[in-house]
């Protein structure tokens, strides 16, 4: 015997779109199923029941309605639907209620239902199968969302609570998850204007749960961007036009989550927020002149940067003083000159690094460069003498040399990367224009560069070093 131990709230809704009839009506069914004659404690179905039919009606659906129907009720409700949906161009069927099943069979319970067997549950129950038969044959674009909720029913032999696992009709998506989230989703996601259910399925990913295939461009709403989105479809862009577009957003301060290529809620609200600081028409959605305009403001702030970088090189560091090096580094610490402005600071503060490197490999031991790296932690040879004492077997430990990069460098140390990971970070970099050194697995000064500016590109913290989650974008950014 199995327990009912699961009230639902089920959200079922189907679209239907007929190729003759463009300019029709939306139509919505909206049923919400609570106060059950069988159960002491209302399910809270009905609260958000005027809040969907308002959100329908505003996105300009003819709405057939009802709470707590019984099954007569029910019924003549679906005859009125049936009457309405000729010449419908978008329809929803949004139901909240009891859902249990027994084997592959699903049943939607009226309010006056109270089956104390499979065979009552039959007959006083309506198919949720039913329903989406009849949805796949208006439609090769149906949705059906279920919403549960955890409480207790009562005990039926052979029943359970939930709709059934197995396959749905072909055209049909079948969506499930806690009622709250499915109500949440609906409202926030699915009936947002220009949202596609793709997107807004993706966007809850973590909450809700789907079966069955859908349309990349359905939308339960309308889109005032129709043809905004049709203009971008038409440039044909690639997943590397896409990853320039998202590297130019973020250099100019508008996140945009990641840069994978693929344009996501967060990228559509970028380029929106960069649209509406342009003083343009805020639509999230880019023609061939924005995609211009977008690189060339990218690229002027990229030089804008490094010009202000370098002149401000030309006044302190470059002067090779005490005093003009520590001024680039407090205003760049991770600079274009940062790296050689370490080094020769590092020198002019006491001996001779070239005289210590070569100490240090005449002993070619463990210590040996360990005290290379206790004078000069972010010296000419410091990622050299690191591998080295990688190899020998030992630790690497930068925690008590007097370097601001000790952290950040660290961070990366604990990643033991090997030669190879290292050469494919370098290839990576100089794959998305970036600059490195010689592909030999040494991150030198000229890595360290492109490391800073990528991490600057992707809205990342500016350190210069390797973290895990850099190591991933750049995976992510892999062709």
């Amino acid at each position: 015997m199995k327990t009912l131990t699961r009230i639902f709230s089920v959200v079922i809704v189907a679209i239907w779109t007929t190729a003759f009839s463009a300019q029709a009506e939306n139509l919505a069914l909206v049923l919400s199923f609570e106060n059950y004659e069988s159960i002491a404690h209302p399910q809270g179905a009905l609260a958000n029941h005027d809040a969907l039919i308002a959100a329908y009606r505003a996105q300009g659906y003819e709405i057939v309605g009802g709470r707590d129907k019984n099954r007569e009720q029910f019924q003549n409700r679906l005859r009125v639907f049936a009457e309405r949906l000729t010449g419908a161009d978008k329809v929803v069927m949004h139901i909240s209620g009891q859902v249990v099943h027994a084997g592959n069979q699903t049943w939607i319970l009226p309010v006056d239902a109270s089956p104390a067997s499979l065979v009552d549950v039959a007959f006083q129950g309506v198919s949720l199968d039913f329903l989406m038969q009849f949805a796949a044959q208006n439609s090769a674009n149906s949705v059906v969302f279920i919403g549960t909720t955890n409480r207790s029913f009562r005990e039926i032999p052979g029943v359970s609570g939930g709709v059934a696992a197995g396959s749905v009709p072909r055209g049909v998506v079948l969506i499930s998850g806690n009622h709250n989230n499915v109500t949440r989703a609906v409202l926030d996601d699915f009936l947002s204007p220009g949202e596609t259910v793709s997107d807004a399925l993706r966007q809850n990913r973590q909450s809700l749960v789907s079966v069955g295939t859908i349309p990349r461009n359905l939308s339960l709403s309308e889109n005032p961007y129709q043809a905004d989105i049709a203009r971008e479809n038409a440039l044909g862009l690639s997943r590397a036009q896409r990853r320039d577009i998202q590297s130019n957003l973020n250099t100019l301060g508008f996140g945009t989550g990641g840069v994978d290529g693929v344009f996501g809620a967060r990228t559509r609200q970028a380029i929106r927020d960069w649209q509406a600081d342009e003083g343009r028409r805020a639509t999230g959605y880019l023609n061939a002149g924005q995609i211009n305009l977008l690189d060339r403001r990218a690229r002027e702030n990229r030089a804008s940067f490094e010009q202000r970088d370098r002149a401000y090189w030309a006044q302190t560091g470059a002067r090779g003083t005490r005093r003009g090096l520590q001024d680039y580094l407090e205003r760049y610490p991770n600079g274009l000159f940062a790296d050689r402005a370490r080094r020769e600071l590092a020198a002019l503060e006491g001996g001779s690094e070239q005289n210590e490197w070569n100490r240090a490999v005449r002993e070619h031991t463990f210590d040996s460069y360990q005290r290379y790296l206790r004078r000069f932690p972010n010296g000419a040879h410091s990622d050299t003498a690191r591998e080295i004492m990688r190899q020998l077997g030992g630790i690497v430990d930068d925690s008590g040399m007097h370097d601001s990069d000790a952290p950040a460098r660290l961070v990366e140390a604990r990643l033991n990367l090997n030669n190879g990971a290292r050469i494919l970070v370098e290839m990576r970099l100089a794959s998305l224009g970036y600059t490195t050194g010689p592909r030999d697995g040494v991150l030198d000064a000229r890595t360290r560069e492109g490391i800073r500016f990528y991490q600057r590109d992707h809205n990342m913290q500016v350190t210069g070093f390797l973290t895990s989650g850099m190591i991933a974008s750049l995976l992510l950014n892999a062709d």
